[in-house]
């Protein structure tokens, strides 16, 4: 079968597979083909770089940006371009232009680098790590390419920056590597790095790798890096001082000295050792860049350093044992260029103490100090020079000698000082008075120099002495005398110079130059005059030797290589003294006066030099000289130049009249085409004046047909004038039907609603007739109980008799019942007659439908009135039963008449089902347990209590309010109670405060039976309260083995308690049916009695009305709103709430620093996190919604889980860590300031846990309102339901007028001046204070036609301190602001930026006869408009519904202030729920 193949495949070449591999990938459209030829490509990148890059780079490059998703993908795309970067040095291909190539198609093209930036901003750890590499590989072979690539790339150095806190140790080490290529050359990069917080990242990367002693290379190259941010960048280096960074290195070199003894800490690998000692190193060289000589920032620099202990640490380290000898002597280096030319800092030097140098301190010194000999640092500096011998402190000896004191002891100015020499030549050896022979300093220096020859002394003696007498004698002509007044000093000179034994290139060098010297300054006065000196040194030396011996000199390492070649011991030639001959003053002084010595040789002996020496001029002006022959030179050359110059003008005139020549002849020719062109242009003027005159005549005929025109377009309009007058006059007469129907249905509405008032009364007086019966017969019953305390048999047979009266009495009242019944019958009657109407007229029926719910409300109300008085009637059988009382059994069947079925419950489920005084009546399911736990609802405010109790202890604790204090002081039954807790409800939800003293006269008004709180928890639960105290007696298991008065109290107490439980329980069943029946008819419900889970006489749905309900939070929908991500975008999406925020927080981080902050209501955490980047110790977070869980990750993926404290819950609920904190935050604001009630909360943690001084952040918070004119918004938004496609949708209005709008409103809708009318301080604002009545007043800037509405918007304040004085009721945010740049503070009004919070719109409600502003029929005068600088005033109020916690209820009146003897002031109120 395989025999039709004859010959093996051909095999593929590498280009053809490089080929098909390329194209494959470009072509390919699956994500697997494209990554499978990557693969194929990357085998081949290292050994065929070129061959891969020239068919696939561009391709490579475009599948990042195609498949940056596939973090596979991107993974083998960079490791193959990172192949092409650095091929195996073996690979044929391999050459230095392809990485110049690869960087080129990088640099070149923007997006290409945005490409790599991109992937810096994936969490991928190859993503990151390879594109850091390949940009570091692309920075390497384009720098300058790339860093304009990188500049031009937005947000690139932030995103570079910022990869410097990340936690993987690869990434963030090769983000220094890249920085610091990045930043080695560019000053801008140097400061846009800087500016992202660098030098705080890279510190806290040291200190993080363990500092100086325990980092490793990571350490060194952070110091490089900040070496590259700080080398001659003044503006980096002043930042860096300015953000106190300069105490980081203090403490870093701290660390360096701190616990070193003398031989190292034992047990350090020399690896470690060594890296050790070049951290070291590279942090001195890092505090060197700052001490730049002449530098602009050098001296504020060396202040900071000495305030910041740097020179201190610095000095330390260089004395302290265990340190090695090169780092001694760059802290000594280092400690110079600090206090180099700044003469205070040397004052405050000299005062340092340091750890003695020498072995064993001389006796006469200061005792040690805890064991530790310490001296000044100048002694201690003089010690170290002199006394030191040591070879192994060379480098710290000439550190100290050659830095330090010279730098302690140099002249301001370096400048020649021949003070000093006058001086130096005053030292003499020898008395003149006696006859010695008197030897000067320069003498016995040169005797020293050639007796030190011919010994062959170490030469670098021998070169200390020439040095000293080459500085001494330069330009010194009497010193150059006194060296010439020895002949033999020039022989001997002469000798050593040509004849040195040693045969040494520095000595003979340098004593060649001291020939020159002496014979430079010499005179023809001299000792040796000046033309002998040079016949010696010619005949003895010559010139070509002289000149040879100083190029020798200058030629020589030790003084060519004197930069370079570090004066330091060589550490490897142990006992060998150092190979440092010079220092770099002298090698500066060669270098300057080389040329001039070996020119010397050929001046004219007769040409002497002018020298001043104190001010006295000696020798020949050899400038002078040189003066008068530079001027006869420049003389000459300045002849010449003028013949030179005369030849080339009249060359130059010839050429310019030929020129001329030509000029007037091509002018000639230019002339007569120009006369041509001129003719041709008239004939064509005149075609086009022709041209012109058609087009006229055209244009007039045209005018003539557009005259036509508009006159029928008059014609039209004429016609459609005309309909439009017709069609007025037919909206004219549909408006005046329209208003006499509205009439007709407004009288009938008064006339119903006058029935149903009459008959409501009726029912009043009726019931109120047969409360008074039953009190009247209640009494008489009491009285007739009375007669029977002597006999207790006799006091049965009175209840007997008292059981019958009560039947009598549930008689009475099942009449009053019936009567009830009926009258609700008549008005079912009268509204039954009216239907017709109601269905012809739909404003009539819906006003019906609201008074039949008003009714129906009422009905209620007195139903839950009735069950409180089962549920008493119920305690006192159950009070009877544990008294050992029976019931009878006419009451039994009263209540199994009344239709009460109960179950057959035992001894102990009734005894359990105690229900409490104010309780509304539980008559649910039969089958409910009785003992349900109840919600209790604050007296004061709209927390929630689980019962009573706790709820009587809060509003004492927190409002001062005593309920049982007051109930017991006024003596108060159960009716009385419940008088009271409604009349605390009502004042507080009408927002009126409390009296000081309650009496009884405040709870006359039966009215206040009525609860003002559906199912309100407290009237339920007032059983379980404590009775009030009762005198002390004798226990009733006492009271039947003694005879005492307590008996008989106690029988006629249990009388009393039976008689009233027999007479209210008939009352109540008799109403109670009455009622159940009443309602039956009224609803139109006939549901069975017997019916399962259902109430006799109460339909599905009104069971709940029976039992006691469990009072609903709002709060818990409140918390859910906040659980989803659109309401934080907003807020976050808000710059101006935000930003606010955030630049308080960051503009004051000394407010922040080391505190413990409370954030309540954190959110998404955004302001826990930006008290966290400000400074805080620590920050709790507290929030009840489930966004808390998302701020919990937020916090945990921005890596400040360590300071920021989540806990989820209300402020009030959740235990926090800490007892006080400093600062409170939060962003607590609603619409209209007060929205969302979430204050409290704040007062509430303000009060529990800020301590005495803490600040609230923000501070303060103002109200202001004014007045709207729109008449466009009026058209817009209200009377356009009016007129919707022809219909009229006028049920759409309602509300309209009722309820609060959030809108943005333009500032030129406002109609008058902005009025504040409250300022919180929330420091010391109270609950209290949340819920008020003020004035406010505002004047109209100019005539006002109507009046739409008021705006409500709110200002808040960031104030530094609790009491800022600067905050006043009427400050503006604005001006607060501009004030002081420094300040935070935001407006929410229509002058400002958009928020979030936008403006409160209020709507004015218009008058009869107005619609909404548009006008019409029975428009008063009061709405007609306002006039000009008229002024409204009256008042604003604030309170809180109880039915919806968190809104508020917003009153406003209203009037013209000059007019208020005419017109009556208006009030509406809004709600905002």
């Amino acid at each position: 079968m395989f025999s039709t193949i004859t010959a093996a495949p051909a095999k593929q070449s590498v280009g053809e597979t490089i080929s098909v591999l390329s194209g494959r990938l470009s072509s390919a459209t699956l994500l697997e083909d494209r990554r499978a030829a990557i693969l194929g490509l990357r085998s081949f990148a290292k050994e065929y770089p070129a061959s891969v890059a020239s068919g696939a780079l561009r391709s490579l490059i475009g599948s990042l940006g195609n498949d940056g998703e596939d973090v596979d993908t991107v993974k083998v795309v960079l490791e193959t371009l990172l192949m092409l970067f650095s091929p195996n040095e073996d690979s044929p291909e391999a050459s230095e232009e392809i990485a110049l190539w690869l960087a080129d198609e990088f640099t070149q093209r923007q997006e290409n680098i945005g490409i790599l930036l991109g992937l810096l901003a994936t969490d991928d750890f190859y993503s990151r790590l390879y594109s850091l590499q390949l940009l570091s590989a692309i920075l390497a072979a384009r720098p300058e390419r790339t860093e304009e690539s990188m500049l031009d790339a937005p947000l690139s150095i932030p995103r570079i920056v910022a990869m410097l806190d990340d936690r993987r140790e690869a990434i963030r080490n090769e983000v220094v590597a890249l920085l610091t290529s990045l930043t080695l050359e560019s000053v801008v990069i140097q400061n846009s790095v800087a500016f992202e917080s660098a030098f705080e990242r890279v510190f806290n990367i040291m200190n993080e790798e363990g500092g100086l002693l325990d980092g490793g290379r990571t350490v060194e190259d952070c110091l490089i890096f900040l070496a590259n941010l700080l080398r001659l960048n003044a503006p980096n280096q002043s930042m860096f001082r300015e953000m106190g960074f300069n105490a980081q290195l203090g403490r870093l070199l701290e660390t360096a000295y701190r616990g070193q003894d003398e031989g190292g800490e034992p047990g350090v690998a020399p690896w470690a050792l060594a890296q050790r000692n070049r951290n070291i190193y590279a942090l001195l060289a890092v505090i060197r860049l700052f001490l730049v000589p002449g530098a602009v920032g050098t001296s504020q620099n060396q202040g900071a350093f000495l305030k910041d202990r740097v020179l201190e640490n610095a000095l330390q380290l260089a004395f302290t044992l265990g340190i090695e000898v090169p780092i001694k002597s760059e802290a000594l280096t280092t400690c110079a260029d600090m206090i180099r030319g700044n003469a205070r800092l040397q004052e405050s030097f000299a005062g340092l103490q340091i750890l003695s140098p020498l072995p064993t301190p001389a006796p006469e010194e200061r005792p040690p100090i805890n064991g530790v000999h310490k001296v000044f640092v100048i002694d201690g500096l003089l010690d170290l020079t002199l006394a030191v011998r040591d070879v192994r402190l060379f480098d710290m000896r000439y550190a100290a000698l050659t830095n330090i004191l010279t730098a302690l002891l140099e002249p301001p100015e370096e400048t020649a000082n021949p003070t000093t020499k006058a001086l130096a030549m005053a030292v003499t050896e020898g008395d003149e008075s006696t006859g010695e022979e008197v030897v000067t300093g320069i003498q016995t220096i040169t005797a020293h120099l050639l007796s030190s020859i011919q010994r062959s002394d170490d030469v670098r003696v021998l070169v200390g002495y020439l040095m000293l007498l080459l500085c001494w004698l330069f330009e010194d002509l009497d010193g150059t005398n006194d060296f010439l007044g020895e002949a033999s000093n020039v022989q001997g000179l002469i000798q050593a110079a040509v004849q040195n034994p040693n045969g040494d290139v520095v000595v003979q060098g340098l004593s060649t130059m001291l020939l020159g010297v002496i014979y430079e300054f010499s005179t023809k006065d001299s000792p040796v005059p000046r033309a002998t000196l040079r016949e010696i040194m010619l005949s003895r030396m010559g010139r070509d030797r002289y000149i040879d011996k100083m190029a020798k000199l200058r030629s020589h390492p030790l003084m060519r290589d004197f930069e370079v070649t570090g004066q330091k011991l060589d550490a490897a030639a142990d006992h060998i003294q150092p190979d440092v001959f010079f220092d770099e003053h002298f090698v500066e002084f060669f270098k300057d006066n080389y040329s001039r010595i070996v020119r010397a040789i050929d001046r004219d002996p007769g040409l002497e030099l002018s020298v001043v020496a104190n001010g006295v001029q000696k020798g020949i002006s050899r400038e002078l000289v040189d003066s008068l022959r530079t001027q006869l030179e420049d003389k000459e050359r300045a002849l010449q130049e003028a013949q030179v110059e005369k030849a080339s003008l009249s060359q130059q005139l010839g050429q310019e009249q030929a020129d001329h020549r030509r000029t007037k002849e091509s002018n000639s020719m230019e002339k007569s085409r120009t006369k041509e062109m001129l003719d041709s242009l008239r004939s064509k003027l005149e075609t086009r004046d022709r041209d012109l005159q058609n087009t006229e005549f055209a244009r007039a005929a045209t005018a003539k047909q557009l005259s036509q025109v508009q006159l029928e377009l008059q014609q039209a309009r004429a016609e459609m004038a005309s309909l439009k007058t017709v069609n007025e006059g037919l909206q004219k007469a549909h408006s005046e039907e329209m208003a006499s129907a509205e009439a007709t249905l407004r009288t009938r509405e008064l006339e119903w609603q006058r029935q149903l008032e009459s008959t409501r009364k009726t029912a009043d007086t009726e019931m109120e007739r047969v409360r008074r019966r039953s009190e009247a017969e209640k009494a008489d019953l009491k009285a007739t109980i009375s007669r029977l305390e002597v006999d207790l048999m006799k006091a049965h047979k009175a209840t007997s008799g008292a059981e019958a009266e009560c039947a009598e009495l549930r008689s009475q009242l099942q009449t009053s019942a019936r009567k009830a019944s009926e009258m609700e019958k008549g008005i079912e009657a009268a509204q039954a007659g009216s239907r017709g109407e109601q269905e012809r007229l739909q404003g009539q029926l819906r006003k019906a439908e609201d008074e039949r719910k008003a009714v129906q409300g009422e009905l209620d109300d007195l139903l839950m009135v009735f069950a409180d008085l089962e549920e008493k009637a119920t305690r006192y059988e159950e009070r009877l039963t544990a008294l050992g009382q029976s019931i009878s059994d006419g009451e039994e069947g009263d209540e199994d008449e009344g239709g009460d079925e109960r179950a057959d419950k035992g001894d102990d489920d009734a005894s359990g089902a105690d229900l409490s005084e104010e309780d509304g009546w539980q008559d649910a399911n039969p089958d409910e347990d009785v003992e349900d736990e109840v919600a209790v609802i604050s007296l004061v405010d709209d927390r929630v209590f689980p019962n009573a109790l706790q709820m009587i202890e809060h509003c004492k604790a927190n409002h001062s309010l005593d309920f049982l204090a007051i109930r017991d002081r006024l003596g108060l039954d159960f009716h009385g109670t419940v008088k009271l807790i409604n009349f605390i409800r009502q004042r507080v939800h009408e927002g009126a405060p409390l009296p000081p003293e309650i009496t009884p006269e405040h709870l006359q008004d039966d009215g206040l039976l009525k609860p003002v709180l559906d199912d309100d928890g407290l009237i339920l639960c007032l059983d379980d309260l404590p009775g009030p105290p009762e005198p002390p007696g004798i226990p009733l298991d006492q009271a039947a083995g003694h005879e005492s008065p307590d008996v008989a109290s106690l029988l006629q107490k249990n009388a009393e308690l039976q008689a009233e439980l027999e007479l209210l329980s008939k009352q109540f069943s008799n109403y109670r049916l009455a009622v159940q029946q009443t309602l039956d008819q009224r609803w139109g419900d006939d549901v069975d009695a017997d019916a399962e889970g259902t109430v006799p006489g109460v339909g599905p749905g009104r069971a709940d009305l029976a039992g006691a309900r469990k009072a609903k939070d709002d709060s818990d929908y409140y918390f859910e709103s906040y659980a989803h991500n659109e309401i934080h975008e907003t807020m976050l999406k808000d710059t101006v709430r935000t930003d606010a925020y955030r630049d308080f927080i960051y503009q004051n981080k000394d407010l922040f620093e080391g505190k413990v902050v409370l954030d309540v209501g954190c959110g998404t955490g955004i302001l826990s996190m930006f008290c966290a980047k400000a400074g805080a110790k620590q920050v709790i977070a507290v929030d009840r919604s489930d966004i808390i869980d998302k701020a919990r990750e937020n916090i945990f993926n921005n890596g400040l889980q360590q300071t920021i404290v989540c806990l989820k819950g209300t402020v009030e609920d959740v235990m926090l860590p800490v007892a006080q904190v400093d600062i409170i935050v939060s962003e607590w604001m609603g619409y209209c300031l007060l929205y969302e009630a979430m204050l409290p909360s704040i007062l509430w943690a303000r009060d529990k846990y800020l301590k005495p001084g803490g600040l609230l952040v923000p501070s303060h918070a103002s109200l202001w309102v004014a007045p709207v004119h729109d008449p466009e918004f009026v058209s817009e938004h209200i009377t356009f339901w009016r007129h919707v496609y022809g219909f009229d949708m006028k049920a759409m209005q309602k509300d309209i007028y009722v309820d609060a709008r959030v809108q943005v409103m333009p500032a030129s809708a406002l109609c008058g001046r902005a009025h504040p009318f409250r300022l919180l301080d929330l420091h010391t604002v109270a609950v209290e204070d949340l819920a008020f009545q003020v004035p406010w007043q505002s004047r109209v800037s100019g005539t006002v036609q109507s009046l739409e509405g008021f705006l409500v918007w709110f200002d808040t304040f960031f104030a530094r301190s609790r009491d800022d004085p600067s905050i006043l009721a009427d400050t503006t945010a604005a001006d607060w602001v501009s004030a002081r740049p420094d300040r935070t503070a935001f407006t929410t009004g229509p002058f400002g930026q958009e928020t979030h919070w936008k403006q409160g719109l209020l709507l004015v409600e218009p008058r009869d006869g107005m619609d909404g502003g548009a006008g019409g029929e029975g428009e008063e005068v009061a709405d007609a408009g306002l006039a000009a600088d008229s002024v409204l005033a009256g008042e604003i109020t604030y309170a809180a519904p109880y039915k919806t916690s968190r809104g508020y209820n917003i009153t406003v009146t209203w009037g013209e202030s000059e007019r208020a003897q005419e017109t009556e002031k208006r009030s509406q109120t809004w709600r905002l729920h």
